[in-house]
């Protein structure tokens, strides 16, 4: 037998719940903030400066990836979307690949641009 869940399945958005749970819950640097949505994970990150927030936001990540690990899945860095509404000075990895900055992500349908 192999992992997972049929698409579409009835217990599938269940069994994501209680594992997500975890990750909803896990202690995250002070600034950083997760927030989830069916199977999107969102991490939001505030600091007083540009070099806080490197170090938030890259430590919230690596926390988020060992959590991954533990329940064996993986973050796809070329999935993942960065925006910032400040001035765009930090260097943010996600398991080792750098992070680019986009100017506009969309939300849940929802367009979010810089300004």
């Amino acid at each position: 037998m192999s992992k997972g869940c049929i698409q579409g399945s009835t217990c599938g958005p269940v069994l994501w719940d209680i594992i997500l749970d975890e990750l909803l819950n896990t202690k995250l640097p002070a600034g950083c903030y997760i927030q989830a949505f069916a199977d999107d994970v969102l991490l939001v990150v505030t600091a007083a400066s540009a070099g806080e927030l490197e170090s938030a936001a890259n430590l919230g990540l690596h926390h988020i990836v060992e959590w991954g690990r533990i329940v064996e899945l993986a973050f796809g860095p070329t999935k993942t979307r960065l925006i910032a509404f400040t001035p765009k000075t930090a260097s943010i990895n996600i398991d080792g690949h750098r992070l680019c900055f986009v100017p506009e992500v969309k939300l849940l349908g929802v367009i979010l641009d810089e300004k």
